[in-house]
């Protein structure tokens, strides 16, 4: 389905540009912009809560969707990257937090991420016992604080609280079965929240916590890898039964003292009833998150766009509804092609006309970056913790991702398909020769952005300043200071030519020797994102994440910001020449701009 969502744009005269990409001299003919939804691929939904056996919500990083007790809804989008736990204790209302974020969900939509937690922070679990009471679980590094690093937060349906900490080793899990009360496990044990305290609760006869589930303050069920562990909020049973021999026990739910059902790694559950655990018995999933409701009633989702629900004893297994990708970067080398890429691992391309249906270029990952030399080459970042991923595109498919030294790679640049070089936000930088890429190299901490028009010319950003790298080192520039410390990204058509681009609505410019002054361009409110794409010198078009763009004149000027119709959070642009543009939000939608 293509919708047209026209744009009005100033039009500008463009002289020819230094890098032999086309230029279109003095056209009088306005930027029309046409938003295309992009074809819908699968909802890889990895959590999962359900208040009653007529309704969960299942999100994965970029979609959410709801089970009303017989079939599971179209997805709706959701900036979902990092989560890693979600809590709704009522039909309408759910709580999802990850890195040092949260989000709501009201039935309707859900909130923007919220930071609740420190920069570096990472919240791994959360409970809700009402929509104004919910526990989020999290760590601290060490070396931030030496006390210890495994802590609590809490909101009261407004505010956070906290954070308190509880353990010197990271939280695992937390079950609040009520307001005023909740049971919190790390590494290092329990602790028990009573309305107003922490207490540590000594005696757990295990060396950490996997998951936990209470349905009182008198009954839950811990897990430890191999134990389901009982606990009557005062004391553990030191006589706990083993009841995985593979030590892979993942997740709990509990809905009675004679119901809980547990689950491993390898997708299989055992069930509680209130005497015995029973035999395994085959989800038909992988690792799932699982959640339960009501005496016979549970849900299950393991991140490949399949669920598994149980009714009784039995699990049934249903492939869940498309969805559209949520893209985070697009590149186009041509008017007839361009790939972008997003959240799962989503690749999608433009042959000028329409787009592809996405296919999973890196299955799980988070895609932040791609560019683009031709249509037989595009390379592909992911910005995992850990590692991140890179994949190539050869003009048919992509490769299997292939892990990279470095972690957190957010930028990649391609001049050709011999030369592309990836920085990360520690400050540091790989380059690929056509076939490898090289270890990682430090040059400077916090790098955002890098745009390359050779393999001996690169730009880095560092937050307030620029990185030039000449073929052999990086030197810092001594002509760029940006006092919002927030470059966000630069693109360059030449040796002597660059824009960069901040979260104050601003652009410099660089001319091989200096960067002159910045110069307000978006002074839209909210605006704290913006894309920039210049294919050449006398033309640039940037996006901001209201949906707007705006040009760059050949006179040195930009246009005022105007919105594209249809679109909201613009996430990134590419222009292969000044009369051929691209955009992609965050909805699963491109605007293609042509004259």
């Amino acid at each position: 389905m293509v919708a047209s969502f026209g744009l009005v744009e100033t039009s500008v005269a463009v002289a020819a540009g230094p890098t032999g990409r086309q230029a279109v001299a003095a056209s009088a003919q306005p930027f029309k912009w046409t938003g295309t939804a992009i074809p819908s691929g699968a909802a890889r939904p990895n959590l999962i809560s359900c208040p009653s056996s007529t309704y969960c919500v299942a999100i994965d990083r970029a979609s959410s969707m709801i089970y009303n007790g017989t079939s599971w809804t179209r997805a709706v989008p959701i900036d979902g990257s990092g989560l890693t736990a979600l809590s709704c204790p009522t039909v309408g209302f759910c709580l999802a937090v990850g890195q040092n974020v949260a989000l709501t969900f009201d039935g309707q939509t859900w909130s923007a991420p919220k930071e609740i937690t420190p920069a570096g922070t990472f919240l791994g679990s959360v409970s809700c016992a009402s929509p104004s009471f919910c526990v989020a679980g999290g760590a601290e590094p060490v070396f931030q604080s030496p006390e210890s690093n495994g802590f609590a937060v809490s909101f009261d349906g407004a505010t956070w609280s906290g954070p308190t900490y509880l353990s010197a080793t990271a939280a695992t899990s937390v079950s609040c079965p009520e307001v005023g009360f909740c049971v919190f496990g790390s590494g290092g044990g329990v602790s028990v929240f009573d309305g107003s305290t922490w207490n540590n609760r000594p005696g757990f006869p295990a060396d950490n916590v996997r998951a936990i589930s209470c349905i009182s303050r008198t009954f839950c069920e811990v897990l430890d890898g191999a134990h389901a562990i009982t606990f009557d909020g005062t004391a553990f049973d030191q006589d706990a039964p083993v009841i995985d021999d593979s030590f892979g026990l993942t997740a709990v739910a509990c809905t009675s003292r004679t119901r809980c059902v547990a689950v491993n790694f390898a997708g299989l559950a055992v069930i509680y009833d209130g005497v015995t655990w029973s035999s395994p018995v085959a989800t038909g999933l992988g690792s799932p998150s699982l959640s339960c409701a009501g005496p016979t009633f549970c849900a299950a989702v393991d991140g490949t766009g399949k669920a598994a629900v149980l009714n009784g004893s039995v699990f049934t297994v249903t492939t869940l509804p498309k969805a559209n990708p949520r893209l985070s970067s697009v590149s186009c080398s041509s008017r007839t092609f361009c790939a972008a890429v997003g959240q799962l691992g989503d690749a999608v391309t433009f042959n000028g006309t329409s787009w592809s249906p996405p296919v999973s270029a890196a299955p799980g990952r988070n895609l932040v970056t791609v560019s683009c030399t031709s249509s037989s080459f595009c390379a592909a970042l992911s910005d995992d913790e850990d590692s991140s991923d890179v994949v190539t595109f050869n003009g048919t498919g992509w490769t299997a991702p292939a892990p990279n030294p470095v972690a957190r790679l957010v930028s990649v640049s391609c001049p050709s398909s011999h030369f592309c070089a990836g920085v990360t936000n520690p400050g540091y930088v790989v380059t690929f020769n056509g076939s490898t890429w090289s270890a990682p190299r430090f040059v400077g901490e916090s790098l955002r952005s890098v745009s390359c028009v050779s393999a001996s010319f690169c730009v880095g950003l560092q937050g307030a300043t620029a990185m030039v790298f000449n073929g052999t080192s990086w030197r810092r520039s001594r002509t760029l200071f940006d006092d919002t410390n927030s470059l966000t990204e630069v693109s360059c058509s030449s040796t002597t030519f660059c824009v960069a681009v901040d979260g104050a609505g601003r652009a410099y410019t660089f001319s091989g020797s200096a960067w002159r002054a910045a110069r307000s361009i978006d002074r839209s409110p909210g605006v704290f994102d913006l894309s920039v794409s210049c294919p050449v010198s006398s033309f640039c078009a940037a996006v901001d994440n209201k949906g707007r763009v705006t040009t760059l004149r050949s006179n040195g000027t930009w246009t005022a910001p105007t919105a594209v119709r249809g679109a909201s959070n613009l996430t990134s642009v590419s222009c292969s020449s000044n009369a051929f543009c691209v955009a992609v939000d965050a909805n699963g939608k491109a605007f293609v701009g042509r004259r």
